[in-house]
């Protein structure tokens, strides 16, 4: 009971807090809250690898990327199947898989390269075509005015 009792003797004030105090308590509740960048040219200008991966599988799926997807199919079929067949043959998990993983880096390097020849070339057939054909009209164009 005494307890009690000394608790009832002494009422409960407010503390006080001094001004510094209040402001320091302010800070730290201001620093425990994420902060957003105040500079939004810096954000902007490094995209988070979260935004880059995401922007990256969108030019890979949207065919932006050119020879991208049958490279990368390719590569995983030979991978596949080398693995597939190293394991048939009896060979352990381990190497055949090793094998299969080296099949699909040559392998889809290997497309990738043919596929971009392929298009380096054909844009220069092109372009070709384009500049003869611009020459035959501006020909065609300056005897049709001069007659």
């Amino acid at each position: 009971m005494s307890t009690s009792s000394q608790q009832q003797e002494a009422p409960l004030q407010p503390s006080r807090i001094s001004p510094e105090a209040q402001q320091q308590k302010a800070s730290l509740t201001l620093a425990s809250e994420p902060t957003k960048p105040t500079n939004p040219s810096s954000s902007s200008s490094s995209p988070s690898l979260l935004n880059q991966t995401a922007t990256t599988a969108n030019r890979l799926t949207t065919g932006q990327v050119p020879c991208a997807k049958r490279s990368l199919l390719t590569g995983i079929a030979a991978g596949v199947g080398i693995t597939a067949v190293g394991a048939i043959a009896g060979r352990k998990m381990l190497h055949a898989s090793n094998w299969g993983a080296g099949a699909f880096v040559f392998v889809s390097l290997g497309t990738w390269q043919v596929c971009r020849s392929a298009r380096s070339a054909e844009t220069a057939r092109m372009k070709t075509i384009i500049e003869e054909h611009n020459r035959k009209g501006r020909g065609a164009a300056g005897s049709g005015q001069s007659a």
